[in-house]
């Protein structure tokens, strides 16, 4: 049973899955090369913003989590660029599609003409119906497409070929809150794809509810 669970887009979700200390790790982990721990919460208050304010990182790695997140392909993606973690994901190559998912937006972004790495304003009207009546055209093409080639024995690790990257994938996730912080701190500026920044901001919620003072401090500082 997981600890904490969130939905997120049309169908995919995160959910902590196990976790490895607490508020105060961080600080007792500091203090073992004095061979002190906790000396009460004000003090452990003062040096959780010292260590978080001066780059003290190391002894926030002493906190590890396991996710699981079921996310669009195109999503897991840009996560996996975060190579400090554990990762291991469902693979095509030994599973087949039988209850496929894959995401279909509620609206249109439009390219940003001055940052190529960013969207600004919305499609409307007709224009935007059509565009997602496309997707889902497209999606149920693949899927058409995959289940033929399958039909005639094509292997699974080529049949999927056929499947958009809109399609959802499932991946379990360990990192360390060193590493987590680091994650959120880029996945929640305004500047990340939306649909990324939804999955790290139920994922700051959610840390926020496991750790409440050390959140607490971080949301503080940053």
């Amino acid at each position: 049973m997981s600890i904490s669970h969130t939905k997120i887009l049309d169908k995919g979700y995160v959910s902590l899955e196990a976790v490895m200390g607490d508020d105060w790790t961080p600080v007792e982990a500091a203090r073992v090369s004095t061979d002190k721990g906790s000396k009460g919460e004000d003090s452990d208050t003062r040096l959780t913003r010292f260590l978080l304010d001066n780059g003290h990182s190391s002894p926030f790695e002493m906190i590890e989590m396991r996710w699981e997140v079921v996310c669009p392909i195109f999503v897991a993606r840009e996560w996996v660029r975060h190579r400090t973690a554990n990762w291991n994901e469902r693979s095509l190559r030994y599973t087949e599609v039988d209850n496929p998912e894959f995401y279909i937006p509620d609206m249109w972004r439009l390219q940003d003409e001055k940052n190529k790495q960013s969207s600004f304003g919305v499609l409307t009207g007709k224009e935007a119906d059509e565009t997602t009546k496309r997707l889902i055209e497209w999606t149920d093409q693949g899927l058409e497409h995959y289940k033929h080639l399958k039909s005639i024995g094509v292997a699974n690790e080529m049949a999927r070929f056929f499947l958009p990257v809109t399609y959802y994938t499932k991946f379990w996730w360990k990192n360390d809150m060193k590493n987590t912080m680091h994650f959120l701190s880029l996945r929640e500026e305004a500047g990340a794809q939306q649909e990324i920044r939804e999955y790290a901001e139920a994922m700051h919620k959610m840390l926020s509810r496991q750790f409440p003072k050390l959140m607490r401090i971080y949301d503080s500082i940053t």
